[in-house]
């Protein structure tokens, strides 16, 4: 590998498996482990969130994404996250860490910390297939013998709405991703994310600013495993379904990000509404709050000039 074009702090050292090159993360300069780590939890946001890009996403963008449910789509979330990563850090002067992921060697750089990205994005993904694949059955009362309800569910993505009041087979099409699999999808994936483990990535919409929201591609995420446990559900498929992962499901992902996408187009005031309220049902009311604002919002919530010099002004204040 040559590293002569390269700043020095660029430099990784690599083990070998069956000649091919990885990276151990312990042998790595204390730039270079910064570097890595926060691009790992970078991914993780990413993984649940979306990328930066993803607020740009248009439906007919979304119908093509690489999505977190393929190993492409994985891959490319692990390389942006590492440039992100390295930009933070400031390593993105001429023939630096940002430039060497861009323009270095793939065999012996790029994708040796890009796998060891990936890699651990993988295990992120599992838990929260796992999380939900083992708590979502029970909870939204799904028999598994019912294979004709269960296959009703995933005819033309009707689990996304719930059902009408004393029917078992008719849905309200009108509250898309109201369904309780859909909301019990989300808080049992991400209910343990605060705002303030994840500030500013939870967008606000136009229409009212001061209100948090989840993004689409949140949502997708949390549909598209319900989708992969009721398949599971349909199919008494062996193994876990925390590691199924297909292209079905990246065409999955990819049409709930469409819905969610033009609703969001047509309708601006009424998705903020539901991802407002989705928020709070996820992160909790009033959650996060502080990781959301400035320090000029927070000292401006104080009314100072009416608060009182000293405790003697406090009537009935102890001594």
């Amino acid at each position: 590998m040559d590293d002569s074009n390269w700043l020095p702090r660029t430099r990784i050292h690599l083990t070998y498996q069956n000649s091919t090159p990885r990276v151990n993360i312990k042998d790595q300069s204390t730039i270079m482990q910064t570097v890595i780590r926060r691009a790992v939890d970078l991914g993780e946001l990413y993984l649940v969130l979306g990328t930066p890009d993803s607020e740009k996403l248009t439906p007919d963008d979304a119908s093509g994404m690489n999505t977190p449910f393929s190993v492409s789509g994985l891959h490319s979330i692990a390389i942006t996250a590492l440039i992100a990563s390295a930009q933070e850090q400031g390593c993105d002067e001429e023939q630096d860490v940002v430039d060497r992921l861009s323009e270095g060697s793939e065999r012996y750089y790029i994708k040796p910390l890009r796998t060891h990205v990936f890699q651990r994005l993988s295990l992120a993904r599992t838990q929260i297939l796992g999380r939900i694949a083992s708590a979502l059955p029970p909870v939204i009362k799904v028999d598994k013998k019912d294979k004709v309800f269960i296959g009703l569910l995933l005819t033309k993505s009707s689990y996304i709405f719930p059902l009408k009041e004393g029917s078992k087979d008719k849905f309200v099409n009108t509250k898309a991703y109201q369904s309780d699999i859909i909301q019990m999808s989300l808080k049992i994936g991400f209910g343990s994310l605060t705002g303030v483990h994840l500030p500013k990535l939870y967008i606000s919409s136009n229409e009212s600013p001061q209100e948090r929201e989840l993004p689409p591609f949140m949502i997708a995420v949390a549909a598209t495993t319900a989708y992969a446990v009721l398949q599971h559900l349909l199919y008494d498929s062996a193994g876990n379904v925390a590691e199924f992962s297909t292209a079905t499901l990246q065409s999955v992902f990819q049409a709930h990000m469409v819905r969610l996408l033009e609703w969001k187009r047509r309708h601006p005031r009424l998705f903020h509404k539901y991802a407002h309220q989705q928020y709070k049902l996820v992160i909790g009311v009033g959650a996060g709050v502080a990781g959301d604002q400035t320090t000029k919002e927070i000292i401006d919530e104080m009314d100072w000039d009416n608060m009182v010099d000293s405790e003697e002004e406090v009537a009935g204040a102890p001594a």
